[in-house]
């Protein structure tokens, strides 16, 4: 079954908008990543949906002033971690070392791992050996010193992130279609098997989903589901990427 993951990112303002999206997604194979301030009432009201953090510290507890830790997050019933999204990267400066930490904090919890990944338009522009090169090396730096006795009873998916066509779309580059994306999730599932990590993890694309292009990105075998923003929270946008999925 395709997976289709929701981050909603800083949005929406009220719990009674977030239950309202949330009820809509309530469906099997959905994962959704509310604000943290929503995550116990959608947790207590979803029956067939799974609910993620967008976020969480490498640290149980402690002088971490605004963080959130994976051992808190479990405690409310929360089953999956979104980490290394690139805004995250962006934004807040977080590293690769970062991003480990919190992969190995999320494990250690309990949780399963959506990592994030994806090559900026620089990289992009020096062709597809330039962007395979950054990828793996996220990959090798973010799952670093992370062993298979770790994944036991874990999900690990990889989000596709091409950081170059996320809110620019398609028409803005014509390379960012689902046979290239396809090709970049087979790139990534070998990379990550058999060496070194005996893995066999989900890749999702994480470019810019909505209502008009879902079906072609979710099309291709290699692609094992989608990771949408903004048009998750637009109910009608909503409606017709369920629909489609379903």
């Amino acid at each position: 079954m395709k997976i289709l993951a929701f981050n909603w990112k800083l949005n929406p303002l009220t719990e009674r908008e977030a239950l309202s999206l949330s009820s809509l997604s309530d469906r099997k194979d959905v994962i959704l990543f509310p604000p943290a301030v929503f995550l116990d009432a959608i947790v207590q009201r979803t029956k067939r949906a799974e609910v993620g953090v967008q976020n969480l510290f490498w640290e149980a507890e402690g002088a971490f002033t605004g963080e959130l830790s994976p051992v808190m997050a479990k405690s409310l019933g929360v089953r999956w971690a979104l980490v290394g999204h690139s805004e995250r990267r962006r934004y807040f400066e977080e590293t690769d070392e970062m991003v480990n930490k919190k992969i190995k904090a999320a494990f250690a919890a309990g949780l399963n791992v959506i990592l994030c990944v994806g090559e900026p338009r620089s990289v992009r522009e020096r062709g597809i050996r330039a962007a395979r090169a950054f990828i793996r090396k996220q990959l090798v730096s973010d799952l670093s010193g992370i062993r298979s006795s770790e994944f036991k009873g874990r999900d690990l998916a990889i989000a596709y992130e091409p950081i170059w066509a996320i809110s620019e779309g398609a028409a803005h580059h014509p390379s960012d279609t689902p046979k290239d994306s396809a090709e970049m999730a087979k790139f990534i599932k070998q990379t990550l098997s058999p060496k070194p990590y005996p893995l066999n993890p989900k890749v999702l694309y994480g470019g810019s989903v909505n209502a008009k292009n879902i079906a072609a990105f979710l099309r291709p075998k290699e692609i094992d589901g989608v990771l949408i923003g903004g048009a998750s929270l637009q109910k009608k946008e909503l409606v017709k990427i369920l629909s489609t999925k379903s």
